[in-house]
């Protein structure tokens, strides 16, 4: 019996950027990649050492949403990605993948 796959898309998701130093900053996307953008052009500002916090909430097409928090480190403006840290999350959780 063949399974028919279910394709689930994005439809938003919310940027809420936090420090200690600067006021939130919140910023809206509609698709992965635009977020990823987002991610990159806001680490511009962000710390050398440590990190900056930045609340994610995504929803799906599905009506699922997921929300976590990424640390926004100064090498994101190359290597920022929303899609690559909820996808190793969840297959993490999932006893998928192991732990970098």
């Amino acid at each position: 019996m063949i399974q028919q796959q279910t394709i689930v898309r994005v439809v938003s998701v919310t940027l809420k950027r936090w420090d200690v130093c600067r006021s939130e900053e919140v910023k809206k996307a509609s698709s992965w990649k635009e977020a990823s953008e987002i991610l990159k052009v806001m680490a511009r500002t962000a710390p050398a050492t440590g990190f900056d916090g930045v609340n994610y909430h995504v929803h799906f097409s599905n009506g699922c949403s997921i929300e976590g928090v990424y640390r926004l480190r100064e090498h994101d403006m190359i290597y920022g990605d929303l899609y690559r840290r909820v996808k190793d999350y969840c297959e993490f959780y999932a006893g998928k993948k192991e732990p970098v």
